[in-house]
């Protein structure tokens, strides 16, 4: 899987590595420490991961997977996005 998914394809479930350095093209994809076990959200930062789910109101949480190993900041990933997602009402 490339960064063209026309031409590379894309990955809809499967073992992934997600680099967090900040070498990478995109930067930093990984937003906060990644701990084997732990349950990925998609981020309200673009484009990257979290291992916390957004908490303010009008945002939505979508878990896309789990930490399976960890090397540095570069973690291996078991992506299998939720199909359904929640928004956080105000309180």
């Amino acid at each position: 899987v490339g960064t063209n998914p026309a031409v590379d394809g894309m990955l809809v479930s499967g073992l992934a590595r997600i680099g967090g350095d900040a070498s990478d093209a995109s930067g930093d994809l990984i937003t906060g420490t990644p701990l084997i076990g732990r349950q990925l959200f998609v981020s309200i930062a673009n484009n990257s991961f979290s291992i916390s789910a957004p908490t303010s109101a009008g945002q939505a949480v979508r878990a896309i997977g789990w930490v399976l190993q960890t090397t540095g900041n570069d973690m291996l990933i078991w992506f299998n996005p939720d199909v359904t997602f929640t928004e956080i009402e105000d309180g």
